[in-house]
């Protein structure tokens, strides 16, 4: 569900961790650099050719920075809604967010809930500012839970230069902050070439490895996925079975790669855990690793993406046991086990 770095002075990104991060997250890329008076932004659909202009800026100017990796939830799929975005009608602050934000987009509007955040939600609040308020920001905090932002202003009458909203909700890694795992390198690979099993979990285990930097490197030599045709009956199949609404399905899709009818792929991008899952079975909804929420990454039970999940919340299957039975989630009493 997107990934978000924050960069403080003189720090950088690592191309081959921004590399991989643009795999998992493949819907447009963006940064802010802030040059001490202004805040210099860009963004691009092409990783690389975004990354050649972050990389020779970067060198002039060290100031605190961002980028963003966005996987697409609301919006079109185009720069328009590539992060990060001006606050309001001004051009001296940005704001970038990985998550899904309580914000109801409306019927027809093409752009995405961070854009509406951007836009309309922060000006009519009194803007970056307004952030300086101690209470203010624990209330947006609080509304936020389970997103993250990062908001750089030129603003002379903000406070600081840079705003991280939820900041333990990621975290520090070589002096970059991360709003999520999914820049490292991992992939699920298979204990043998051959399977019997009619369960494909039973033969894969979870490993990190360099060698490999995205799963279809792996799966194209040894599985042969679904074609268009198979891929298409596959998913009607599972909106008719499975899912009342196409949004449903959709937010399943954006944590879920139906390889074919025996298997899918579920992938967490907060911790980076894969596993394993029945395709026609109703989704899990949280990760049994981490505990976050696969929509939209939140560490806490309290979002409310799965308000109207009509089969319940659930966790991943666990690797270390063969009982397939869904650990239930209860919100009064937090997790059950």
């Amino acid at each position: 569900m997107c990934l978000l770095t924050y960069m403080p002075d003189t720090v950088t990104l690592s191309y081959e961790r921004a590399r991989r991060a643009s795999i998992s997250n493949p819907d447009g890329f963006g940064f802010a650099i802030h040059t001490g008076k202004s805040i210099l932004t860009d963004h691009d659909m092409n990783f690389e050719k975004l990354w050649d202009r972050f990389d020779k800026v970067r060198t002039r100017e060290p100031g605190h920075a961002l980028f963003h990796w966005r996987i697409a939830t609301h919006g079109e799929v185009d720069t328009s809604n590539c992060h990060p975005f001006f606050v309001g009608d001004k051009t001296d602050s940005v704001v970038a967010h990985n998550g899904i934000l309580p914000i109801v987009v409306p019927h027809g509007d093409e752009r995405s809930d961070t854009r509406l955040f951007a836009e309309l939600v922060l000006p009519s609040c009194g803007g970056v500012p307004r952030l300086d308020d101690k209470e203010f920001f624990g209330e947006l905090c609080e509304w936020a839970r389970g997103n993250k932002l990062v908001i750089l202003s030129a603003d002379p009458e903000a406070k600081y230069d840079a705003y991280l909203v939820n900041e333990t909700s990621g975290h520090w890694d070589t002096g970059v902050w991360w709003s999520n795992h999914s820049y490292e390198s991992y992939t699920l690979k298979p204990y043998s070439y051959m399977y019997s099993s009619p369960k494909p979990k039973d033969d894969f285990k979870y490993v990190y490895d360099d060698k490999y930097d995205d799963m279809d490197e792996v799966y194209s030599h040894e599985h042969t996925r679904m074609d268009k045709q198979e891929g298409s009956e596959l998913r009607q199949l599972i909106a008719e079975e499975l899912y009342a609404d196409d949004a449903t399905l959709h937010q399943i899709e954006i944590f879920t790669e139906f390889v074919g009818w025996d298997y899918a792929i579920v992938t967490c991008y907060d911790c980076s855990s894969t596993y394993i899952v029945d395709p026609l079975e109703p989704s899990p909804t949280h990760c049994s690793h981490c505990k976050s929420c696969l929509a939209c990454s939140g560490s806490d039970n309290k979002c409310h993406c799965w308000d109207d999940y009509e089969h319940g919340q659930s966790f991943t299957p666990s690797f270390t046991h063969d009982d397939e039975k869904q650990q239930q989630l209860s919100y009064e009493g937090g997790f059950e086990w």
